[in-house]
């Protein structure tokens, strides 16, 4: 049985994390600014904030491995700082091993948060931890996150950033993934994984609409016209890897399945 911490818990990798942490009898701990948050049973929370360097001390101490998933998109800055402190302090507390999970394409930076996530790549590798760090493709609940604030518009037109392809894959197979290594001896950068389709956006949406049965009109826009998201650095090949697919589960299986809970009355 092992001790292991997890960042971003609350997040939906670390859900899954959790998850699975429960299922094969360790005691997964969750790092949290909400001191009220919900936990399933089995999990420990451990107030705390990795952007402010808090509670840090409380929550590693004991524990066997780090898995760290937490990230701020908005605020990437705060990542570099944080995961050094992480870092530091797991090494001090006798952390067995250090776990990353970063986006296939981040050596090929096309945008200001992958360039930072090298960084936090770097920052791992050159820890005294035995560490390990997995790239990923982006997950299935992400894109389907993305899709929704696309639209529609009043007039039911959902712009669609063109030239934009994907390769997504579900949480549940990362997590899957992220344990394989907690467990082994490998270290350094592990296989990318991504999902076993690539698709471009326009068929993505398609399907999403398809699923919950919903109908638009979609219109092609330049990719750098949406403001707020990278869609520009998905229209080449960086951010795929097509010779690694590792998952199975499709993003029309997603959709489905996801468009028919949405439907249960």
């Amino acid at each position: 049985m092992a001790t292991v911490l997890v960042t971003g818990g609350t997040g939906d990798l670390g859900r899954s994390l959790v998850r699975k942490l429960i299922q094969e009898g360790d005691v997964p701990r969750i790092l949290s600014r909400n001191t009220n948050a919900t936990v399933p049973a089995g999990a420990k929370l451990f107030p705390g904030d990795l952007a402010h360097q808090t509670g840090i001390t409380n929550a590693t101490d004991g524990a066997q491995f780090v898995i760290h998933c937490a990230s701020n998109p908005l605020k990437p800055t705060e990542d570099l700082e944080a995961t050094r402190t992480l870092l530091e302090t797991a090494a001090r507390q006798g952390v067995q091993r250090f776990i990353y999970i970063s986006i296939v394409g981040v050596d090929r930076p096309s945008h200001p948060y992958y360039e930072l996530k090298r960084k936090v790549e770097q920052l791992v590798d050159d820890s005294p931890l035995s560490s390990a760090t997995l790239r990923a493709t982006q997950f299935h609940s992400f894109v389907a996150g993305l899709i929704q604030k696309l639209g529609p518009s009043p007039s039911n037109e959902i712009l669609v950033p063109a030239g934009v392809r994907l390769q997504t894959i579900e949480t549940e197979e990362v997590g899957h993934r992220l344990l394989e290594l907690m467990r082994s001896p490998q270290t350094g950068r592990a296989e990318d994984i991504g999902g076993p389709e690539i698709l471009s956006l326009e068929e993505m949406v398609t399907d999403y609409l398809s699923a919950r049965g919903r109908h638009a009109t979609l219109r092609s826009v330049p990719a750098d016209s949406i403001p707020g998201l990278p869609w520009h650095a998905w229209t080449g090949e960086a951010q795929l890897c097509p010779k690694h697919r590792y998952g199975r589960i499709t993003w029309r299986e997603f959709n489905e399945r996801e468009g028919a809970v949405k439907r249960l009355p």
